[in-house]
């Protein structure tokens, strides 16, 4: 499987961490900044690194790391889960992470690392990989869709705490209901 012409993608090793988890807090960061209601707690960034090391070594696990010459230009995290037992017995494959620098996107490196990604669930008989992506970035939703992923759920949020006023007055017009006050 040939990537981009000057584009490597190889697996990660230990010696990636750092460069890993710096583009994970950019994604996280991205996320912060888009979505009022994703936080995260204080020691997430540990937390990252720890399962980011734990990926390394598991055999269900594969973190890919693109290179263009000596540089580190993206990552895609990927694992393999189990399904809910309500459904037939298979094993699914996620994409959990994929980063690729900014002034780089569009360059075939994304295609690239999902390519080697689906290889390699393909190696484990993985017959379906999903992608998860936050609702606020549509480049994202492209990019997956572009590949032949087709819209699965979606997840629908109400901040109780600062949404609950607006809650409320749909379930009084609903219900015919007047504000009382």
């Amino acid at each position: 499987m040939a990537a981009s012409p000057s584009t490597r993608i190889r697996r990660a090793t230990l010696r990636d961490l750092d460069y890993i988890q710096q583009r994970w807090k950019l994604l996280v960061g991205d996320l912060m900044s888009n979505h009022v209601h994703f936080r995260l707690s204080r020691h997430a960034p540990e937390l990252a690194r720890q399962r980011l090391l734990t990926q390394l070594d598991d055999p269900d696990a594969r973190i890919l790391l693109a290179q263009r010459g000596t540089k580190r230009v993206g990552f895609l995290q990927a694992s393999i889960l189990g399904r809910n037992p309500m459904f037939p017995k298979e094993e699914v494959g996620l994409i959990e992470n994929m980063f690729v620098e900014p002034g780089l996107r569009r360059a075939r490196i994304g295609t690239d690392l999902l390519q080697h990604a689906v290889a390699w669930f393909r190696s484990r008989k993985v017959r379906a990989v999903e992608a998860v992506t936050s609702g606020t970035n549509p480049d994202a939703t492209t990019f997956f869709g572009s590949h032949g992923f087709d819209i699965l759920s979606v997840t629908l949020l109400l901040d109780i705490e600062s949404g609950g006023e607006q809650f409320d007055a749909a379930v009084r017009r609903s219900t015919g209901e007047r504000k009382r006050g």
